[in-house]
């Protein structure tokens, strides 16, 4: 999954000019690494309390999200820092 969200990135960054090149490393991290392991995590934790597997597809890619925008306030509050 993280090669395959890097590649997705890097498309981005160099053709579609959403970021650049400076901003690659941090988006491969929020968007391909940290937000796949939230996401898998949610979803097996929601599993074991064995519930509809429509809610547990729901529930974890609404808190995959919500960690996107929490990797992305976070950058952005280091880098003004």
């Amino acid at each position: 999954m993280t090669v395959v969200g890097l590649i997705v990135l890097l498309f981005q960054a160099l053709l579609l000019a959403h970021g650049g090149l400076t901003t690659l490393g941090a988006n491969t991290f929020s968007m391909a690494i940290v937000g796949p392991l939230v996401s898998y995590g949610i979803f097996k934790l929601l599993k074991k309390r064995d519930t509809n597997i429509n809610s547990h597809s729901f529930s974890s890619s609404i808190f995959r999200g919500f960690d996107d925008l929490c990797n992305y306030s976070n950058s952005i509050s280091l880098s003004i820092s």
